[in-house]
């Protein structure tokens, strides 16, 4: 028989659990609820902050941007082009202006300057005056040199000097650093966030050397090896704005590039650099001849033949009296005889040189086929092939000496400025297509080769 105490517990705490029960399932239920609520919320939240912060994200990011993380702008250099609008010469454009009366108030701060005006057009007016005979009066040209020469000692504030050290074991495998010889570097650029952008003319460069530039003042700066380039032995450095502080920036100058097509036979220029074995000189001189060419890998360059004395490894470059760079003079070229190069020719290569871009080439050595030519020798118009250089893409892809090369991808080829000029914006690496023209039995035909360009 069953006690009914304990049946009576028993049932009061079956309905207890039966209740606890059915709360429990009654809060499960609200917090499922609550959780979908907020679950909704969340995402109702974070489609709205998406949206707000796609509005707002371009403008805010420039308020946040770190400056050392922008992208520097490319160097951009214009070709020259000769045109028949060029008929005065810089000479004679800098001489009308010196008749000029100026209108501008003197002050303290460009005394200077102005002193250095009015020598450069005082120069300029004489020779103007004196052209047909100053070659043959020693007393002009002893006063005109020494004029010329003062002016060009100012003109050196944006030469510099530079030097690269190296390390190099010795006897008992320790590393000693060496000091090759320095050689001349011109300021010729200066970009918007304060870069300098130096050329130098006679730069061996060597892995892992240690670059410096000397300024005129004296103070030393750390410098970055933009490119070089091995044919015409020009090596483009760059100081970063950070090293060059206001006290500096007040001792230098920057002698921009210059149109080298202007320049003609009698004009006075001056040679700045290491002309005989030191970095600084100043050499008056005067074009002698204007006229000579020089051919190398799928280029021309002009070269300009000077009055002057240098040594066979001199470096340095040729300034207009206005303060133009108008050619370069590097131990690849000062053995010819004393001349330089004629910057205009150079300016695609110094754009690739500046932005840390390969000069590309194929390899070809060519002359220019004009339309009289062709007619004349039953030749197609283009840059006729004299050489195809051993080793080199247009070797390798079978390129002949005797080919005339009249398109290079989509672009016509009709003269060696022409192609001189397409190949320098080729991509290294990238192939393209050159069609030439090729002599056979029944007259000539044409023939399309891929190429790859190389580096130079």
């Amino acid at each position: 028989m069953s006690d009914p105490g304990l049946d009576e517990n028993k049932e009061r705490d079956s309905k207890g659990f039966v209740r606890e029960r059915i709360v429990n399932r009654q809060n499960g239920k609200r917090w499922l609820k609550k959780i979908l609520v907020v679950g909704i919320c969340g995402v109702i939240f974070g489609l709205t902050a998406g949206i707000a912060l796609a509005a707002v994200f371009p403008k805010a990011s420039g308020w946040f941007a770190d400056e050392e993380t922008t992208t520097q702008s490319p160097v951009v250099i214009p070709p020259d082009r000769p045109s028949a609008s060029e008929s005065e010469t810089p000479t004679e454009q800098a001489t009308q202006e010196a008749t000029e009366t100026p209108t501008e108030e003197t002050t303290e701060e460009n005394e200077e300057e102005r002193r250095e005006e009015e020598l450069r057009k005082f120069i300029l007016a004489e020779i103007r005056k004196k052209k047909e005979e100053w070659l043959s009066n020693p007393e002009f040209i002893e006063e005109l040199y020494g004029l010329m020469a003062e002016l060009g000692r100012n003109y050196r504030k944006a030469l510099v000097a530079v030097e690269s050290r190296e390390s190099v074991p010795d006897w008992f495998d320790n590393p000693v650093m060496t000091e090759g010889v320095a050689c001349a570097g011109m300021i010729w650029n200066e970009a918007d966030d304060g870069t300098l952008y130096i050329l130098a003319s006679g730069m061996e460069t060597v892995a892992d050397a240690h670059i410096q530039v000397v300024f005129a003042d004296g103070s030393r700066r750390d410098a970055q090896i933009c490119r070089r380039d091995s044919v015409t032995g020009l090596t483009m450095l760059k100081v970063e704005a950070e090293q060059v502080d206001e006290a500096l920036r007040e001792q230098i100058a920057v002698m921009p590039l210059g149109n080298s097509y202007g320049v003609e036979q009698g004009d006075p220029l001056l040679i700045v650099g290491n002309t005989h074995g030191y970095v600084g000189a100043v050499v008056p001189t005067v074009v002698t001849y204007a006229d000579r060419m020089i051919y190398e890998s799928d280029s021309v360059y002009r070269w300009i033949d000077l009055d002057a004395v240098t040594a066979e490894d001199a470096n340095g470059f040729v300034l207009s009296l206005d303060g133009r760079i108008m050619g370069v003079i590097t131990p690849k070229t000062a053995g010819l005889s004393t001349g330089m190069l004629a910057i205009s020719d150079l300016k695609g290569v110094l754009e690739l040189l500046a932005n840390g871009q390969s000069v590309p080439y194929l390899g070809v050595i060519g002359q220019t086929v004009t339309e009289a030519i062709g007619e004349e020798h039953g030749l197609p118009t283009g840059v006729y092939v004299t050489e195809v250089q051993s080793g080199t893409p247009a070797y390798h892809a079978g390129i002949k000496a005797g080919d005339v090369i009249v398109k290079v991808g989509e672009v016509p080829v009709g003269s060696l400025v022409t192609l001189r000029g397409r190949v320098e914006r080729l991509e290294t690496d990238v192939p393209v297509s050159v069609v030439v023209m090729r002599a056979g039995s029944n007259g000539y035909q044409e023939l399309t080769f891929q190429i790859t360009p190389g580096v130079r």
